[in-house]
């Protein structure tokens, strides 16, 4: 992988066509391997790739294995009456794994990690929230192996056979979505399309450490530095170019995230 490490020491983006075109050179290292490359953006350069149940270091395992079932069951109570979050799209996706994708969409903390397979998805996260313009952000790539990925057909076999707090491997799930043209309509389903998102969910023990620091996968993440200074030039060329705004991205469910928000402060 030396010669994607090289590529990635010579970047230095400061406007959207640089960006688009340093990821569409990228893509012909993809052609060449057993990996798909995925994209996550953070406004800090500095921020670890954690999910937002194990950010939650203060407490060990065993009690956050607690939590992290007091808020499915307490979210799954209160939802539990939506159509649009108990019943899947496609029948085949047990509930249990259903209504977690959901959660983690509606902004339940779960040991999920979001990732994209869209590169300007990615650059949206890291360059859209103002507070952070005088940090630099960054974009995180993972060449995911395949191996490790399960499309629809095998999240099927995989949905069958455990609970999602049961999983003993690691896996890139594409999720199966049901596509509302209301945007209001479908929770999370929207947002995940919109989004072209992707989970990366691995045990318990696993996810409580920092993606990055796993020797399985730290050669196989790399990131792109966004210096700060370009931070409001990008978001502007995004809107302007890209159509990307909070509420199309966040897919105007303000309300709903509300309601979850309260879930995770009555559990923690």
């Amino acid at each position: 992988m030396k010669n994607i490490n090289e590529f990635f020491e010579s970047i230095d983006i400061s406007s959207l066509a640089e960006y688009e075109s340093k990821m569409l050179d990228l893509q012909n290292y993809r052609f060449r391997s057993n990996f798909d490359f995925f994209y996550r953006g953070h406004s800090i350069n500095n921020f670890q790739l954690e999910s937002g149940l194990s950010r939650m270091k203060k407490y060990d395992i065993h009690y956050l294995k607690i939590i992290e079932e007091s808020l499915f069951e307490e979210f799954k109570k209160v939802y539990q009456s939506n159509p649009n979050v108990v019943t899947p799209y496609n029948e085949d996706i047990r509930n249990e794994w259903h209504v977690f994708f959901q959660a983690q969409h509606l902004g339940l903390k779960t040991r999920l990690l979001d990732w994209s397979l869209s590169w300007r998805v990615a650059l949206w996260f890291a360059v859209e929230d103002e507070k952070y313009f005088d940090e630099d952000g960054v974009v995180w790539i993972f060449a995911c192996l395949k191996e490790n990925q399960v499309n629809v057909d095998s999240l099927k076999v995989l949905s069958a056979s455990c609970h999602p707090f049961e999983i003993i491997e690691d896996y890139m799930i594409n999720v199966p979505i049901f596509v509302d043209d209301n945007l209001d309509g479908g929770l999370a389903q929207n947002r995940m399309r919109i989004q072209n998102g992707r989970f990366w969910i691995q045990p318990l023990e696993k996810s409580f450490i920092s993606l990055e620091k796993q020797p399985k996968y730290e050669e196989l993440l790399y990131k792109i530095t966004i210096n700060h200074e370009y931070k409001a030039k990008l978001k502007e060329e995004l809107i302007e170019n890209e159509s990307l705004r909070h509420e199309v991205i966040y897919n105007r469910q303000i309300p709903v995230a509300l309601e979850v928000q309260k879930i995770n402060d009555s559990i923690l």
